[in-house]
């Protein structure tokens, strides 16, 4: 048997968690987007000039970070298996290296 009130309640905690770590998780993939360019860079269309490419891609995942929301995440079903494991592994990464390495421009 479905709750309604339990299923409410799980949502509403997955939101109110994205609230609270939305923030120190964009601003540690923002520092990390370089590096995170250079583990996908073969999966992508690439030009003939690699730093132009590179200063594409990492502009673009800046912008969508930065204009990005909790309520947007959630809201738009940005969630999925893929995306929730990266989420958690940032956090984990976050927590044992603190913020002191900083790797892409922001």
């Amino acid at each position: 048997m479905k709750s309604y009130i339990l299923h409410l309640h799980n949502q509403m905690s997955l939101l109110m968690k994205l609230q609270q770590h939305f923030e120190p998780v964009r601003a540690e993939t923002l520092k990390l987007l370089n590096e995170l360019y250079k583990t996908i860079e073969m999966k992508l269309p690439h030009s003939d000039d690699k730093k132009k490419d590179m200063a594409i891609y990492c502009n673009i995942g800046r912008i969508f970070l930065i204009t990005l929301s909790p309520e947007a995440l959630y809201y738009g079903r940005y969630v999925n298996e893929m995306n929730d494991s990266f989420l958690a592994e940032m956090v984990n990464n976050k927590e044992k290296r603190g913020s002191k390495k900083k790797i892409c421009n922001t």
